[in-house]
């Protein structure tokens, strides 16, 4: 099957290949407006996106029209940098032109300087920032790559990149072949902009938290050498305009600081020109299962001038145990769970005669009370009425005390996109509407609140917000 892929890939290639650079430039945008129609998923994803980057700036008809201008873009870049590989370099160059060229004349160029770190991004023709931008003044140039689960196109493209001159290292087992490179003055070619997952460091990008590389910022540290962001954005049919920045300082920082800086460049570049980013990433993926971020490898990174408040929430909905003792025992959980991350916002859903308990819980920041007799149909309009009528963003996951399939009906109502909760024996009847299911683990617990703080650690929670408290 991969073979039947590769040898489909050569056709199509062959074939873009043959047309006009311009052609080609206005072929991807048409099959951009294609899949803007038919891909729903993916224009939701990238709409959702740009509300997260841009919502208290721009109108829903402004968010709209980005999400179908960024498909026809991305399409556009695509088919143009298939076509580049087999037009002259004295071609290419005709296609863009530099903005910043005297930061590498002053910085990068020296031949005293060593290396240089171009810290790249899927933002624009983002192939050809790779291919021309980092060897234009004749140094060695390489970039770091994440292989591809097809070996046969992961070949095809690398052969493409290594025509131009352009070394290729696989992020997984070519590192240190990538420093040997900095350290003898070339260019290396790192993109910064995806998520990544357990392996990277929080930070704000766009006021919201996102796992983010820190390869580049390690690397440049570590050799010494200069690190600076180089962007490319689409100035018209098949033109292009790379933008070189300020090199970001390494030297006596910390890698959450630099890491942050290269987030903070590539969105002025975004807000420059937003239909030309890579919208339909899952960049603000929310981690599965533990969510929280205090035990994660790297942590998180907060610059000065930002505080936890300040951040876009992630709105979690912790549905209370029905009775006041269950409601007790959870009460370490709820703590543990609020100091899992800083941005945080908690918010409980609970029966009316337990509103009282919740209000004086500091850790919880919102109380939503199920009036009494609620069928789960006015529960879940409920939550919704609350997500439409705050600035706030919706919540990303209900985390369910109860076992009772009531409690899982209304947040599946609710549309709640993770749905946390038992499925084991005592919740069987309502696993088709969970889907993150408590571990089997949880059940080895044998007092309740050693359970619920069981949860809680499974979910991300710190350490020391486990140790057994009196209440």
């Amino acid at each position: 099957m991969s073979r039947f892929i590769y040898f489909i890939a050569l056709f199509v290639v062959a074939i873009i290949r043959s047309l006009p650079l311009r052609c080609c430039f206005r072929c991807g945008q048409a099959l951009g407006w294609i899949a803007w129609l038919i891909l729903p998923q993916y224009r939701h994803l990238a709409q959702r996106n740009l509300q997260i980057a841009f919502g208290a700036e721009a109108s829903s008809s402004q968010l709209r029209r980005w999400t179908r201008q960024s498909l026809m873009m991305l399409g556009a870049n695509i088919l143009s940098s298939l076509k580049m590989p087999a037009m002259q370099m004295e071609a290419i160059r005709k296609t863009f032109t530099f903005e910043g060229e005297e930061y590498w004349e002053k910085f990068i160029a020296c031949n005293d300087h060593g290396g240089t770190v171009a810290a790249l991004n899927h933002f624009g023709n983002w192939e050809l920032n790779a291919q021309s931008a980092i060897c234009l003044k004749g140094r060695a140039a390489g970039t770091v790559y994440q292989p591809l689960r097809n070996r046969f196109i992961d070949d095809l493209v690398n052969r493409d990149r290594r025509s131009r001159g352009v070394a290729t290292f696989d992020r997984r087992k070519d590192l240190s072949a990538a420093a040997s490179l900095l350290r003898q003055g070339g260019v290396l070619g790192i993109l910064t902009d995806q998520h990544a997952g357990d392996a990277g460091i929080w930070v704000p990008f766009f006021n919201k938290l996102a796992s983010t590389s820190p390869l580049a910022a390690t690397l440049a540290q570590k050799t010494g050498a200069a690190l600076v962001p180089i962007t490319i954005r689409t100035v018209g049919t098949a033109r292009w305009v790379i933008r070189m920045h300020l090199p970001i300082a390494t030297k006596d920082r910390t890698i959450g600081a630099i890491t942050y800086d290269l987030g903070e460049a590539l969105a002025q570049e975004i807000r420059r020109s937003p239909t030309d980013w890579f919208w339909v990433h899952n960049r603000w993926k929310l981690p599965k299962p533990a969510f929280l971020l205090s035990r994660t490898r790297r942590g998180f990174f907060l610059p000065p001038t930002t505080s936890s408040t300040s951040l876009q929430p992630l709105r979690l909905l912790v549905r209370s145990p029905n009775w006041l003792g269950d409601a007790c025992m959870a009460l370490p959980a709820i703590r543990s769970i609020k100091a899992g991350r800083p941005d945080l916002h908690l918010t409980i859903l609970t029966p009316a005669k337990l509103a009282d308990l919740w209000k004086v819980v500091s850790e919880v920041d919102d109380i939503i009370i199920i009036p009494p007799k609620a069928s789960p149909w006015q529960v879940a309009k409920l939550l919704k009425q609350r997500a439409t009528s705050s600035l706030a963003p919706p919540f990303a996951a209900a985390l369910l005390f109860p076992n009772s399939v009531r409690s899982a009906l209304e947040v599946w109502l609710a549309k709640i996109p993770r749905r946390i909760g038992r499925v084991g024996k005592k919740g069987k009847l309502r696993s088709w509407l969970i889907n993150q299911p408590f571990p089997n683990e949880i059940e080895k617990a044998t007092h309740e609140r050693d359970q619920y703080l069981a949860v809680a650690r499974w979910l991300g929670a710190p350490e020391a917000a486990l140790q057994p408290t009196e209440d």
